[in-house]
């Protein structure tokens, strides 16, 4: 089965569950590390919100494949038995890349 997120919201997968807990449904993180984010993998993203005056689209900032850093919240869905967390995109803080080294 394949999901496509509306608008600005986005599908990530937890890579790793410690540290993050599950209340009323909402992933949060634990703080035993100090952190209150998650680190994820986005699986698929929405189209974008639409600009004010409703002729274009602004596209989401991220991509499927990027590895995110989101806070606190997000709803759990599961596609083929797998868990996903479903976020807006501006509960992500950050995309985390591979420095290259230019010397």
């Amino acid at each position: 089965m394949i999901f496509e997120p509306c608008n600005a919201w986005v599908m990530i997968r937890v890579d790793d569950e410690s540290g993050v807990q599950k209340r009323n449904g909402i992933w949060v993180a634990d703080g035993s590390d100090g952190s209150q984010f998650i680190k994820c993998i986005v699986r698929a993203v929405g189209p974008g919100l639409w600009s004010v005056d409703k002729i274009e689209r602004i596209p989401v900032s991220v991509a499927i494949g990027d590895t995110v850093v989101f806070l606190n919240g997000g709803l759990e869905y599961r596609v083929d038995g797998l868990k996903y967390i479903l976020t807006q995109e501006t509960n992500i803080v950050g995309i985390l890349r591979d420095v290259v080294d230019a010397g």
